[in-house]
């Protein structure tokens, strides 16, 4: 699948990072179905990510990245070093969408300051609205 972007100009992203395109089209139409007022992206890949990133990384731009861990070329671990580099980084933060349900993993990815949750695949609504609905997520996403 490519990297797609809906035409209009928003400010709010969810960013889904999968490489597997089964999980990417689900996870897509679950987003799709909840009706938020938010300009979907996706990427096959960490470099993929944080290109979209790069191009629409703004001050006032807010992004909740759905992150898969393992993937080609640039995985989630790595994404997530590289986007504690970025001028952009206090305006994204991350759920783990992953298959792995090893504790390491989890004890890893909460090292991370943009991490917010770790989900196990394949994510359900509910998930996505617990997380939408936190009273935190929803002052960083004013």
């Amino acid at each position: 699948m490519n990297t797609h972007i809906m035409q209009h100009a928003a400010t709010r992203y969810i960013l889904l990072v999968e490489d597997d395109p089964i999980f990417q089209l689900l996870h897509q139409k679950l987003i799709q179905k909840l009706q938020w007022n938010v300009e979907l992206l996706a990427a096959k890949n960490g470099q993929e990510a944080l290109d979209l990133l790069d191009k629409v990384g703004t001050s006032d731009m807010r992004a909740l990245v759905l992150l898969d861990i393992n993937m080609p070329i640039c995985d989630g671990w790595q994404f997530l070093d590289q986007l504690d580099t970025k001028l952009y980084k206090e305006t994204v933060q991350v759920v783990v969408v992953s298959s792995s349900t090893d504790q390491v993993d989890r004890q890893n990815a909460s090292k991370y300051k943009n991490v917010i949750d770790y989900l196990v695949k394949p994510i359900k609504t509910a998930d996505l609205e617990i997380i939408w609905n936190e009273p935190s997520f929803q002052d960083f996403w004013k």
